[in-house]
């Protein structure tokens, strides 16, 4: 019996010994769990986040309520709303118990931060019983992003059952990221930069003198080799968005620059460029990017006053 309470108590105190940390086995099963690399929303998921938190901090008149949904019997009050394509809104509604004007005159005294523009303008509609209704609208114009062409808040105000109906319409315009294909290459060490009357992209295969740093208004064409401006011009038209619609001005006879981007030091090494965008001088904002081997003339929203800066550049007054 004392050997029998011996060993007992020596397999008591082995429990005791692992009971702290769990058995030497079970401590090695543990799950680790990498994090999960955030989406990258698309820009239609950016527009409709957009128009939701500007929705959301909407500020309106004093006393009046937010609505779940559009009351009864306004269908047809206020002007239709266009969504689709690359249109997003979100929608609100609200009642207030003072007058029209006082509504409109308090929306228009209380611009909200951040915006860029406002606006004013009153219609006629066909009211809830069939009469001409007074329709104001107060419009607050928002900055654009690289990916949001235009972003606006618009309140249209009518008289409704003895209050005032206020819809706010928080609207985006978004436009298409750019083409994952369309990408200078990495390894650009030259630039070739040329003022050409025609913005014929030819002009960016001529060879230009070594290290030209021309300021003035009068040069045809500079080359770059400082390795600063160099990745801040490459970068710049990286991230150019394409249009929204469509630039209706690319392939024009206008004016503007051709620059050529080049892995070489320029001399007796010269090669073609590994991509080449055309920019028009039209005031069209409009960019052409082929790359060697990739995809040819694709559109891009820009301006060749953008890649001037970046270089400290006036474009020439000839093609200007």
């Amino acid at each position: 019996m004392a050997l029998l309470a011996a060993g007992a108590a020596l397999l008591l105190g082995c429990a005791a010994q692992s009971a702290p940390g769990t058995s030497s086995d079970t401590s090695r099963l543990s799950l680790s769990v990498a994090p999960s690399r955030a989406a990258v929303a698309s820009p239609q998921q950016t527009a409709r986040a957009d128009v939701a938190a500007r929705l959301g901090a909407f500020v309106a008149p004093p006393g009046a309520r937010r609505l779940a949904g559009a009351p009864a019997g306004s269908a047809g009050l206020f002007p239709a709303l266009t969504v689709g394509g690359k249109v997003v809104a979100a929608v609100g509604w609200w009642t207030y118990p003072g007058t029209q004007q006082q509504a409109a005159d308090w929306l228009t005294s209380h611009v909200p931060r951040g915006t860029v523009g406002t606006g004013s303008s009153g219609r006629g509609r066909k009211g809830a019983a069939g009469g001409v209704a007074q329709v104001d609208s107060v419009f607050y114009g928002q900055r654009a992003t690289a990916l949001l062409s235009q972003r606006r808040l618009e309140i249209d105000l009518a008289t409704f059952h003895g209050s005032t109906l206020l819809r706010i319409d928080a609207v985006d315009t978004w436009r298409p990221a750019h083409p994952a294909a369309a990408v200078i290459p990495s390894g650009v060490t030259r630039i070739v930069v040329t003022a050409d009357p025609a913005s014929s992209s030819a002009a960016a295969g001529v060879p230009g003198p070594a290290n030209s740093a021309a300021t003035s208004g009068s040069w045809t064409q500079v080359t770059v080799t400082d390795p600063g401006p160099v990745a801040k011009v490459v970068a710049l038209v990286n991230a150019l968005p394409t249009p929204v619609w469509g630039i209706p001005c690319l392939g024009g006879a206008s004016g503007g620059i051709v620059v050529g981007f080049y892995r070489d030091s320029g001399g007796a090494t010269a090669t073609t460029p590994v991509a080449v965008a055309v920019d028009s001088a039209a005031g069209c904002g409009s960019t052409e990017l082929s790359v060697r081997g990739g995809p040819q003339k694709v559109a891009l929203v820009g301006s060749e006053q953008e890649i001037l800066a970046a270089l400290k550049l006036t474009l020439p007054s000839q093609v200007q």
